[in-house]
């Protein structure tokens, strides 16, 4: 199951949502199976090829489906993932259930106001994008905050050493260097 689906968004209405995608898909098991006339905005899928149709007024057109929300989506998750590099992303964002072992709530939070911001970014005009550009920017600057060393959320799993390298991998450790002392007698 995908770390994270338009179901799971519940921080955008439903018919927001909707409205965002403007495409509305009408699953047939055959080409012919579809109504006529069709409806315009529709998408009309074909279960025996797995192709989209439009209706364009007279006939259905195979065309392209592209899921707008699930992109924004995978934008977003992508920027997340960017700002976690130490960590172990595939225990905490991978789309198999038996890979991913780490679940929290708060990273998830992070990542659905970053989510949101990606998805209301291509919606109609008439929705509040400050509340969701606030959210965005909040959860980017902490996850900035976590990426320069500053807070270690408790039990976010960081990244195995490799011993084929000779960096940590997880960033644990830090080299500093005192200034160089002058001795006068």
């Amino acid at each position: 199951m995908a770390y994270l689906t338009q179901a799971k968004l519940y921080k955008i209405y439903p018919e927001i949502l909707n409205e965002i995608g403007r495409a509305t898909i009408n699953v047939h098991d055959t080409l012919s199976d579809f109504p006529s006339p069709g409806i315009e905005r529709y998408f009309y899928k074909a279960n025996d090829t797995g192709l989209y149709y439009i209706w364009d007024g007279s006939n259905y057109v195979q065309n392209d489906f592209i899921d707008r929300i699930q992109k924004s989506i995978n934008e977003g998750i992508g920027k997340a993932k960017s700002y976690l590099n130490r960590y172990d992303l595939v225990k905490m964002f991978s789309d198999d259930d038996t890979k991913r072992t780490f679940q929290d709530d708060f990273l998830d939070g992070l990542v659905l106001d970053i989510v949101c911001w990606y998805v209301v970014r291509i919606s109609p005009p008439n929705i509040d994008m400050e509340v969701y550009k606030d959210a965005h920017n909040t959860a980017v600057k902490f996850l900035e905050k976590v990426q320069a060393g500053g807070p270690d959320p408790d039990g976010w799993p960081l990244k195995a050493d490799n011993p084929d390298t000779p960096n940590d991998d997880a960033g644990n450790i830090m080299y500093v260097s005192f200034p160089k002392r002058i001795n006068n007698y």
